[in-house]
């Protein structure tokens, strides 16, 4: 790894600064240094295989007989040393000679050093080949057989317990050097994968959106929500929870009371063949409770029918509300009164706290 980065320091060292004309390059550069940091990873994972499986073949070359005591272990350490240095130099020759191309210089110092980070991750795995052919061939002629579940996690034998002591021991529990599942390197790895692709879709090619973009997507989907449950709310209204509503519904009201009351009660709510809406007598009262009871439920015995299957009970509201302003404004050639004389206490007090005396009668 030293050899490695004095070789990449030195040929960082070498590449000119790129003009500001090649931003167009800005992806290739995340993903090509993305590649890299993770062949650092792995030539750092690799690299504590490699010092596991080398003490692994030093002790088991210590029972070989002498003519097998003799193997060229460090030579082999070496040439995998050796091997990225040979062949960065042929890395920088060959990017010298297609200098010539458009790309930026650091962009081809990017692919050297991917490049010289690859032959050292295959001369790992041929170091740590040659460590482990010996082990996996005792491995094969041992006589026990295993379940599924040691094959998932590969244990070592109990007689392997001596040699793969670390000597730590907490408390009693010793802990040994045991195999890492491969299930669980893969499933590592894939965290790497992951990270790499998931970073340069958000911030390379940015197809995905960040966390302030979801938040606003998400915002946006509760409100429209909100809009629909709001319109089905409205439909939840009925004599005992019915208010007063605002302009926009008493015009409405009024377009309601225009297209199927006035044959009953006039144009003007003056009265005719149903009573006056205008002046301050009520036959069944006259709050806003009272009003959306009448017209929705109806007096069937004195000719008002019951209008629920009609209107929506966000329709009967407007057009309660819209008698309720209509009401006491006593309209010139408006029938005369009938019921009882009602008084709403509830606006008068109203008013007398905002310093009005008018008294709204229905």
């Amino acid at each position: 790894m030293l050899c490695l980065l004095s070789l990449a320091s030195s040929a960082q060292t070498e590449a000119k600064v790129p003009s500001a004309g090649v931003s167009g390059y800005d992806s290739l550069r995340y993903a090509l240094i993305c590649v890299a940091i993770l062949l650092l990873f792995v030539i750092g994972g690799l690299a504590n295989v490699t010092g596991i499986t080398a003490r692994l073949f030093v002790d088991k070359q210590k029972k070989q007989e002498t003519s097998d005591a003799g193997k060229p272990v460090l030579p082999l350490l070496l040439l995998g040393l050796l091997l990225p240095a040979l062949s960065m130099a042929q890395d920088k020759s060959a990017a010298a000679a297609v200098s010539t191309f458009s790309l930026p210089e650091d962009i081809w110092f990017y692919f050297v050093a991917i490049g010289v980070e690859l032959l050292v991750v295959f001369a790992l795995v041929r170091i740590i080949y040659t460590f482990t052919k010996i082990k996996k061939e005792v491995v094969a002629k041992a006589p026990a057989k295993l379940t599924v579940f040691q094959k998932i996690i590969k244990p070592q034998a109990a007689e392997e317990e001596a040699r793969l002591d670390l000597n730590h021991d907490y408390d009693g529990i010793r802990e040994l050097d045991n195999n890492i599942p491969g299930w669980w390197k893969v499933a590592f790895f894939a965290t790497f994968m992951f990270a790499i692709v998931y970073m340069y879709r958000l911030y390379g090619s940015e197809t995905m959106p960040n966390q302030l973009q979801e938040l606003a997507m998400s915002n946006e989907a509760a409100d429209l929500r909100k809009l629909e449950y709001l319109k089905e709310a409205a439909n939840n209204i009925d004599e005992n929870n019915v208010k007063m509503l605002g302009v926009d519904d008493i015009a409405a009201g009024r377009e309601l009371f225009t297209k199927n009351c006035v044959a009953c009660h006039g144009d003007r709510a003056q009265g005719g063949v149903g009573p006056n809406l205008t002046d301050d007598h009520w036959l069944h009262k006259g709050s806003i409770h009272d009003i959306f009871y009448s017209i929705k439920y109806g007096w069937q015995e004195k000719g008002m029918k019951s209008w629920k299957e009609d209107f929506s009970p966000q329709q009967i509201a407007q057009l309660a509300s819209f008698i309720k302003t209509v009401a006491n404004t006593n309209v010139e050639g408006g029938k005369e009164a009938q019921g009882e004389l009602y008084v709403d206490v509830a606006a008068v007090a109203a008013a007398d706290s905002s310093g009005s005396i008018k008294t709204k009668n229905n």
